[in-house]
């Protein structure tokens, strides 16, 4: 489906040779190839319901916690945002057989995906296409089911509090670009390595290597991707 969601490249972008070798047309796969790509896509689903369980768990309050909201009295705020859906658009583009992704920056000039909670949009799909167009100017074809789900840590408005959400994340195939309406993100086309090192900027180990998954992930869906359009088409 063709979505709203495009990215702005600017002139001193850095670009670095990919990790990835998008296969050609006329490239032959033996079975063995083939069967591992299988299998290592079908493990996604596993990782993403493990992933799904580690944020419940963090979600979980400490006992010391609990004594805190039993003493409360019964005028709490309401914790509705807090399970509100986010989701990312992992968008990227193949140029001369050298996959790249691209990035955008945060208010405090950290790089990350284009993200953000579900509103009102008609699909998940939909609102990662729309962070996308908004945030990077992206417009191209955003796939409905999400490849992965990662935990970022967020700041909320006192910067001293964080919150833990799980982002679900939905590959997005870039078809062209137009200026972004939030002018301060900067979209900027990266190498898979070089996008590695961006995102692992100013994260703590841990939220550094939920990151870095996704592109391992992106790049082996592409990878799977085209492997099955060559070989059904």
């Amino acid at each position: 489906m063709e979505l709203d969601c495009a990215g702005h490249s600017h002139a001193g972008t850095e670009r670095q040779q990919s990790t990835v070798a998008i296969p050609e047309k006329d490239q032959v796969y033996d079975l063995g190839t083939a069967l591992k790509v299988d299998k290592k896509c079908r493990s996604v689903c596993r990782e993403m319901q493990d992933t799904r369980q580690r944020v419940a768990l963090k979600s979980l309050p400490s006992s010391r916690k609990v004594g805190r909201i039993l003493r409360r009295d019964s005028g709490c705020r309401s914790r509705s945002n807090s399970k509100r859906i986010h989701v990312a658009a992992v968008c990227y583009r193949v140029r001369s057989r050298e996959l790249e992704f691209l990035l955008v920056r945060t208010k405090n000039g950290h790089w990350t995906f284009p993200k953000g909670a579900v509103g009102e949009d008609a699909t998940n799909a939909d609102a990662a296409a729309r962070e996308a167009y908004e945030e990077a100017g992206v417009k191209g074809q955003v796939e409905h089911t999400p490849f992965v789900s990662y935990l970022h840590c967020k700041l909320r408005r006192l910067r001293s509090r964080r919150q833990v959400v799980l982002v679900d994340a939905h590959l997005c195939e870039v078809r062209r670009l137009v200026p972004p309406q939030e002018l301060h993100r900067d979209p900027t086309w990266f190498s898979a390595s070089k996008a590695k090192r961006r995102l692992r900027e100013y994260r703590t180990p841990e939220y550094a290597a939920e990151v870095i998954r996704v592109i391992d992930r992106a790049m082996e869906r592409i990878v799977f991707r085209r492997h099955k359009l060559l070989t059904t088409g």
